[in-house]
């Protein structure tokens, strides 16, 4: 039997962002939450599902883990059966696939390997101190900034424990205690041959609570969407797509576990007449056909100012001049790129009696065609 699907349990893709699969959660697990849907058997099975995708999608080293083993698993089911999937021995997951039968579900080897806790907030400081997620978001910084660097402000979104329940999902005064099943933990150990396997506790559903009713402000989730402003180093020569990583202002963690970090998706801003490839700036400047003709100087603009550029005589439309040193910062090395300018020359869309008649002169003269 193939393995569990938990992008189809969130209702997500595999390509879906952290901060997409955490929304799938609390979503589901609202929707679905025991508290919601009383004496409901099916919802109950769903929420315990929902938990269990989520312990797994939402984090980062667990998720790396399921999506080799989950390719590896469907690869290897076909007419044949499961095909050699293993693990080294004492070390990662410490298990060997050759013979499943001891199996009713592939899940439950998923499960063993995973440590499943599934508390309002996936259980996964069930076994003491856990370090928090690592947060995901874009910030949108201007192409004159991105360009010089410097520090800028940001408001975050984030999930945060509930202020009413501090996090723990569960109405202040309904009369919930401490589960006495699982002390709290949120899960049970359950042998199965030689595994011991970590499941969310029948008793409190994972919540490490029994009684009560779910808190009013997070619908028994445990967390809220918070907004916060972070201050933020931008390094000067920033491109489009860089990720900039802010330490410890990722989610929070859970038993006194220090918060992850916040990973941060760099988008500059384009600028209405420069273009940026690399360290080098891209640019173009319009001339008349007298400049082209006799050469001139002209005005450009550049990242330090407005520049003189000298237009060479027989100027031709097309041709990039070079505006040495006049780039951008370069990320690894000294120095900085370079500014390339596109001459556009302007062809007179229409002549006066005497403007013709003076090309014309020039024509024969220079023994032209026309």
């Amino acid at each position: 039997m193939p393995p569990k699907d938990y992008y189809n349990v969130l209702g997500v893709s595999k390509s879906a962002s952290a901060d997409d699969i955490r929304k799938a959660y609390r979503n589901l697990a609202k929707k679905y939450h025991p508290d919601r849907n009383p004496n409901n058997k099916a919802a109950e099975e769903k929420f315990k599902q929902v938990q269990e995708a989520y312990d797994v999608l939402g984090d980062e080293t667990k998720k790396k883990q399921y999506d080799q083993m989950r390719d590896g698993a469907f690869a290897g089911f076909g007419p044949g059966g499961f095909q050699g999937y293993t693990t080294r021995p004492g070390g990662g997951a410490q298990f060997r696939y050759e013979d499943l039968s001891g199996f009713g579900d592939l899940g439950d080897l998923f499960s063993s390997i995973f440590g499943f806790g599934a508390g309002p907030r996936a259980g996964r400081g069930a076994h003491g101190p856990a370090r928090g997620e690592d947060a995901q978001a874009e910030i949108e910084v201007p192409f004159e900034q991105a360009v010089s660097g410097g520090k800028m402000t940001f408001q975050i979104s984030r999930e945060e424990d509930c202020s009413r329940c501090n996090g723990s999902g569960m109405e202040p005064g309904s009369g919930s205690k401490t589960c006495p099943t699982c002390q709290g933990r949120g899960n049970v150990a359950t042998s199965q041959g030689a595994f011991s396997i970590s499941r969310p506790c029948p008793t409190c559903l994972g919540r490490g609570t029994v009684g009560g009713s779910a808190c009013t402000r997070c619908g028994g989730t445990g967390a809220v969407s918070g907004t916060r402003s972070i201050a933020v180093n931008i390094p000067p020569g920033v491109s489009d797509g860089s990720k900039i990583r802010v330490a410890g202002q990722g989610q929070k963690g859970t038993q006194g576990g220090p918060p992850g970090d916040l990973i941060l998706t760099v988008r500059v801003r384009q600028h209405p007449r420069l273009k940026r490839k690399g360290s080098d700036i891209y640019s173009e400047v319009t001339i008349n056909l007298a400049q082209a003709v006799l050469g001139a100087r002209v005005q450009v603009e550049t990242l330090d100012g407005p520049v003189q550029l000298r237009i060479p005589p027989g100027m031709q439309p097309g041709k990039k001049l070079r505006l040495k040193g006049r780039g951008i910062k370069k990320l690894r090395g000294p120095g900085r790129g370079d500014h390339y300018v596109e001459v556009r020359v302007q062809i007179p869309e229409s002549l006066s009696e005497a403007e013709r008649e003076a090309f014309t002169r020039f024509a024969e003269t220079a023994k032209l065609k026309h």
